[in-house]
């Protein structure tokens, strides 16, 4: 799958401030169970299927924590989440969710750094390497099957 990403244009990463940098690392680990992107190809299959409201209250919340993690890297800045009167088809769903996957790859790209000196990756905290280690940006990058 092609990641297509609007970029947008993101202040100096001190203008991020230290406890937005510092949540977004915590928020990041939590937010991972939620996006199951792997199971994606269940929605592939139908693609014209409208979603239904139970599914698409877990997404909306996925997506209000990944738009407050994300920030800047956001991959729609307009989009918040589907409108809840419209039931989205499985198609925009997973189109949605593909984009922010690119996102949240995209940040981790940029905001972790692999160490000379131990071959582990690092956070970047406050502009600087942190003690805080992660895998290979990678090793999270999603493809479909």
């Amino acid at each position: 799958m092609n990641f297509c990403m609007k970029r947008h244009k993101r202040p100096p990463r001190s203008a991020h401030g230290p406890q937005k940098r510092r949540l977004g690392i915590r928020k990041t680990r939590a937010t991972a169970p939620f996006l199951p992107l792997g199971n994606l190809r269940t929605l592939q299959e139908k693609p014209n299927d409208a979603l239904n409201q139970f599914k698409l209250k877990f997404i909306h919340g996925a997506l209000a924590k990944l738009n407050r993690l994300l920030g800047d890297y956001r991959p729609f800045e307009d989009f918040e989440q589907f409108d809840p009167d419209v039931l989205p088809t499985n198609s925009d769903v997973v189109l949605i969710l593909s984009q922010y996957a690119g996102a949240t790859h995209l940040l981790r790209t940029e905001q972790t750094v692999e160490e000379s000196d131990d071959g582990d990756w690092h956070w970047i905290v406050r502009g600087k390497t942190s003690d805080l280690t992660t895998k290979s940006p990678a090793a999270f990058k999603y493809t479909p099957n």
